[in-house]
């Protein structure tokens, strides 16, 4: 204790720099954590998706924008959010069990700077997705900031088979599938100028509103086309109650009907055709039901899919009623797709009478149709596979390693002659079972005859015994 007084005694001078040096370095640290803190609060961020709406299998970018609006320096700032497993973020990596996937974005800012951050978004999987809020955490504290975000995933772009056109589009030598006469009184919008559009069709309000006076700044009102087409899809959620499905199946073969449903109205729009929709599903926003009037344009088209992408695999009304609806209304002169799961007396009742009024009716069944592009997946994928065994033996034959083919060959023979032993040794097999079966069963039979002649046998001399007692008597 003494040594420790007179070492202090001595260097008390230099003890009380080093006290005082680190005082100011506590001070200073804990000055700029705090002016940090306040720094942090005013940092600006926002998100937002590069597309409104997106089909499954694309890819969209969200755009991360952070802003420094001080004249200090930020460094490690990082922003935590949580983004679906529907729409998953490259280069992260996805947890099954979850539905959301941890992200860190971290940035370094000077002053008054701003980053602009770009994240490749692959569109999963059907459905719509809204971000929320992220934080960023500091000094043990975190802030919460709104930075909403939405996409809407599309159902999933599959061909239409030649089964899926209306009987009245093949109807002729030729048709078409876009009338060129614009109907002069149906106005479907504003575009930019193309080569050709006549001077009556520039609208000068809008382009005087775009602020430029060049040849590509010129908009032009955008027409309907006089096409007397009109088009009308149902979508049946409704199961036959007597044959039971399974959840994954339901869920596929609604994605399918989605899918159809989809394609059918994007080819009618595109062709400047009217359409419309209808399904009787649950959405993620509580109706229990979808109806779209027959309309056209664009406009039409991305509300049609964005509700799409809003449902649920969850029955809501019943199809019956939303068509006997259309029915009691008149409809007609339409081309009606109905695609359903299955098809019932009532449903068959309801399509003659909207033959009855003059529609042209296109029944899909989901089964047949999952059940068709299975077969036609697996026979493409087996063409595939014996297009490229042929091109393997082509090779093998045309290099000098013709052992190796002869290997290929001589070990397929020996498995052809081995599942062909194996399969006649089942056949017999079979048939031995088949054998032993048939003797035990007359076996069997030959000793229920037996007994049964031996108890009627007991029973006529037991008759036999009282006749002779009676006699003697």
């Amino acid at each position: 204790m003494r040594s420790v007084l007179q070492f202090i005694a001595e260097n008390w001078a230099k003890l009380a720099v080093v006290v005082s040096i680190a005082f100011i370095v506590t001070v200073i640290i804990f000055i700029s954590l705090k002016i940090r803190e306040k720094l942090m609060e005013k940092v600006v961020y926002r998100r937002v998706f590069s597309d409104v709406g997106a089909y499954e299998g694309e890819f969209v970018t969200l755009i991360e924008t952070v802003y420094n609006p001080t004249p200090f320096p930020l460094f490690f700032v990082n922003v935590e959010g949580y983004i679906y497993n529907g729409i998953p973020m490259e280069k992260y990596e996805i947890d099954p069990r979850k539905a959301m996937q941890y992200y860190v974005s971290r940035f370094h800012l000077m002053p008054f700077m701003q980053i602009r951050r770009r994240h490749v978004i692959k569109c999963a999987k059907r459905g719509y997705y809204r971000l929320e809020t992220v934080d960023i955490y500091y000094n043990k504290k975190v802030r919460y900031i709104e930075a909403p975000a939405e996409v809407y995933v599309y159902p999933k772009i599959v061909p239409l088979y030649e089964t899926t056109q209306p009987t009245s589009v093949r109807e002729g030598d030729a048709f078409t599938r876009r009338w060129l006469i614009k109907d002069p009184f149906s106005l479907n919008g504003i575009r930019d100028y193309n080569f050709g559009d006549s001077f009556n069709s520039i609208n000068f309000k809008a382009t005087a509103r775009s602020g430029r006076m060049d040849l590509s700044s010129l908009k032009v009102n955008n027409r309907d086309f006089c096409s007397s087409r009109t088009f009308l899809v149902y979508l049946n959620f409704q199961t036959d109650i007597s044959v039971p499905v399974s959840t994954s199946s339901y869920e596929a073969m609604m994605e399918l009907g989605l899918s159809f449903s989809s394609a059918i109205i994007r080819e009618a729009s595109y062709s400047g055709y009217r359409a419309g929709f209808a399904a009787n599903c649950f959405t993620v926003t509580g109706e229990d039901r979808i109806r779209f009037p027959i309309e056209s344009g664009e406009h039409h088209l991305e509300e049609i899919l964005k509700e799409m992408a809003k449902v649920r695999h969850k029955v809501g009304v019943s199809f019956f009623s939303l068509l006997e609806s259309d029915i009691k209304s008149g409809l007609n002169e339409t081309e009606i797709f109905i695609i359903t799961p299955y098809i019932s007396e009532t449903l068959d009742e309801q399509i003659a009478e909207f033959h009855r009024f003059g529609n042209n009716v296109t029944v899909l069944r989901l089964e047949d149709e999952e059940r068709a592009r299975e077969e036609h997946a697996q026979r493409e994928l087996a063409k595939l596979k014996e297009e490229k065994q042929a091109a393997e033996q082509e090779r093998l034959k045309n290099s000098k390693d013709r052992q190796a083919l002869e290997k290929i060959l001589d070990a397929q023979q020996k498995l052809d002659e081995q599942n062909k032993q194996a399969r006649l040794e089942r056949e017999a097999k079979i048939r031995e079972e088949e054998r032993a079966a048939r003797i035990a069963e007359a076996q069997s039979k030959t000793r229920h005859l037996k007994e049964k002649q031996a108890a009627r046998e007991k029973l006529m001399g037991g008759a036999r015994d009282e006749d002779t007692g009676k006699d003697e008597k």
